[in-house]
């Protein structure tokens, strides 16, 4: 079920992290063109890993293709721009079953020859959404073709993915990029914020390009605000902690639990591993004012309460709330 690719007229150069995957792959072209092959790529956060499969399509089914390039002006490339190639088929495994029920309409068209190319490509996106017995059809499947049908996947990870899968198939790691490479392309951006802002939602992010961009985009004023309202007495008050975590009580758990970590990294003189790298002041400031090993058992309190949440959907948030600011205040009053 083809689906349209967000982004697909940038050129795969203006992402750095994905080009050098993208060589890396195209490299292995006579393999990659001659016999049939499955591909997987594994990703560890939002690296727009769909970009990088659409233009490696591209590159496998171009009737002009030089080198690591693809003409872009070919019926095959005019084609996949417009979302139309009838050989190219794009499933989004968000949820099991539209995975599935996609895959079993598209099932009987792959039993037909390719129109336009030698072959026909299917991508499984998200491929962690799938279950050990739909992997196992699919294996089944893939089987049964004689002839040339090209089986890309992509996955948060490999963990899930079957050894069955793994050892019939290339694979390769997308690694998360450098700070220096990230740090690079968002200042192409021009956001009115300083070195040491952009470098903290960096590592908020854990490197991601795309969660970094829309971070400072839609919650870069909700952290500042939420960071300016903690002051040296905040804990000391029971109220003001619940009235500070409520709304978006989630996303504040997490930041509360990043700012603890962050000064067990300044106990240990860890500058290089604190996130929170343009609060530096506030650091100190809360750092006087827990016992080292009270900051233990908050993260795990934080920790705990976070699981909680997953795990127990229709949890009561006020008790939530309730329990990790009486846990803030009653461990920021031992020093």
């Amino acid at each position: 079920m083809l689906k349209k690719l967000e982004n697909c007229e940038k050129k795969i150069i203006s992402y750095p992290w994905l080009y050098e995957l993208y060589n890396k792959i195209v490299s292995c072209q006579l393999n990659l063109k001659i016999f049939k092959f499955n591909l997987i790529i594994s990703y560890s956060v939002d690296l727009n890993v769909d970009f990088l499969v659409f233009n490696l399509v591209k590159w496998l089914m171009c009737n002009f293709v030089t080198d690591n390039f693809f003409c872009n002006i070919c019926i095959n490339c005019k084609l996949l721009n417009l979302h139309q190639h009838p050989d190219f088929y794009f499933i989004k495994c968000e949820n099991k079953n539209i995975c599935i029920n996609d895959f079993i309409l598209i099932k009987n068209k792959l039993y037909e020859r390719a129109y336009l190319s030698s072959f026909k490509i299917v991508y499984f996106s998200y491929t962690n959404f799938l279950t050990k017995t739909t992997f196992n059809s699919l294996l089944k499947t893939m089987e049964e073709f004689s002839y040339k049908i090209i089986f890309i996947f992509t996955c948060f990870d490999n963990v899930d993915i079957p050894l069955t899968l793994l050892s019939r198939s290339f694979f390769f790691k997308l690694f998360n990029p450098s700070e220096r490479v990230v740090f690079t392309w968002l200042k192409n951006f021009n956001f009115s914020l300083n070195n040491d802002n952009i470098l903290s939602v960096i590592r908020l992010n854990n490197n991601s390009p795309f969660l970094s961009l829309n971070f400072i985009k839609y919650l870069w004023k909700k952290r500042l605000s939420f960071l300016n309202k903690i002051s040296f007495s905040l804990f000391s008050n029971l109220d003001k902690i619940q009235k500070l975590i409520y709304n978006n009580f989630y996303l504040k758990f997490n930041w509360l639990l990043i700012l603890f970590m962050d000064l067990v990294n300044l106990h240990f003189n860890n500058k290089d591993s604190i996130v929170n790298i343009d609060h530096l002041l506030l650091l100190k400031c809360l750092y006087k004012k827990f016992l080292f090993k009270n900051i233990y058992i908050i993260i795990k309190k934080i920790i705990i309460y976070q699981r909680e949440i997953l795990l127990t959907p229709n949890l009561n948030k006020n008790l939530l709330i309730n329990n990790i600011s009486f846990v803030l205040h009653q461990y920021s009053t031992c020093k």
